[in-house]
């Protein structure tokens, strides 16, 4: 991939982990928090992750001056916006070329971006490549239109950082599928480690074993539709220490019940975040397949 002698590059340092800003620039809900210059937002309808794959957005004019400025231009309010991945390496770069095809009077034509991520110890330093547009006019517009979009990329970074671990999912399985799930040693042996014991009855210990360590959760609700959690020690995380797990189900119909979770206390300014989040990402896969088929994807130490 050749980039274009006078394209532009953009250096800014996030106080993130490396795996947080690909995650917001690499999935539907974290594109649309920031994705989008300032009076502008963006809408995902299509992302497949790969060279050749497509990212299909709906950007949509909601300033006044942004308005104004895409009435003059002869353009719609709302627009698709199509861009086609031509490098993808979680989680340190990523290239896609725009399809440029809204300037009156111009050809369509393709556009590249690369993005390069970088960890600095516990920030993240990103370089963003711009190749320059048909004319002086629309180059100077873009360039402008990115660097506002980097400084949204920041806002998004700190609501996150103030911002718990929390996944939300609706599993195909009734509540008391999904309660015995996460409440039970066997249901949790299930799905979670298959190294799991203890007293599930508030006021017991828990005790999950995986391979970097063993971690004890004090049980402080249990309740049909909710369990949660106080981890009093973790042997290979001990940022865990003091930290909630908290399930909460709610019935959406007899067979369908909606978990929100969140593993207060885990957030992005921690060492063990990337890690641990992508770990969680992936259990939420196993509790949802546990629950609707009987068998997970546990740890098994």
């Amino acid at each position: 991939m050749t980039i274009q002698p006078n394209a532009a590059r953009f250096e800014r340092t996030y106080d993130a982990p490396a795996e947080l800003i690909w995650e917001l620039w690499t999935t539907p809900a974290g594109l649309e928090e920031w994705f989008a210059p300032d009076g502008f937002e963006s809408r995902v309808s299509e992302l497949d992750l790969r060279a050749g794959g497509q990212l299909r957005y709906t950007m949509t004019a909601t300033g006044p001056e942004q308005i104004a400025f895409m009435r003059s231009t002869g353009n719609p309010l709302s627009a698709e916006v199509r861009k086609t991945f031509t490098d993808v390496a979680a989680p340190t770069r990523l290239a896609y070329r725009s399809l440029i095809d809204f300037v009156p009077g111009h050809e369509p034509y393709e556009h590249l971006t690369t993005i390069d991520i970088e960890a600095a110890g516990k920030h993240t330093n990103v370089i963003v490549t711009l190749e320059p547009l048909h004319d002086e006019t629309w180059t100077q517009q873009h360039r402008a239109h990115r660097d506002s979009e980097l400084d949204n990329l920041e806002a998004a970074i700190r609501r996150r950082a103030s911002a718990d671990y929390h996944a939300d999912l609706s599993i195909n399985a009734p509540l008391s599928s999904v309660f015995a799930a996460v409440s039970s040693v066997e249901g949790l042996s299930g799905w979670w480690t298959t190294n799991a014991s203890g007293s599930p009855e508030p006021g017991g210990e828990l005790r999950f074993t995986f391979r970097d360590g063993a971690a004890v959760m004090r049980v402080e609700d249990r309740t049909p539709t909710l369990e949660r959690w106080t981890c009093l020690g973790h042997s290979g995380q001990p940022e865990w220490e003091h930290t909630t797990v908290t399930f909460q189900l709610t019935a959406v119909n007899p067979a369908v019940t909606r978990l929100q979770f969140t593993h207060g206390g885990l957030r992005p300014q921690l060492d063990c975040y990337g890690h641990c989040s992508a770990g969680w990402n992936y259990l939420m896969r196993s509790l949802a397949s546990y629950a609707e088929t009987g068998t997970g994807y546990p740890v098994t130490p």
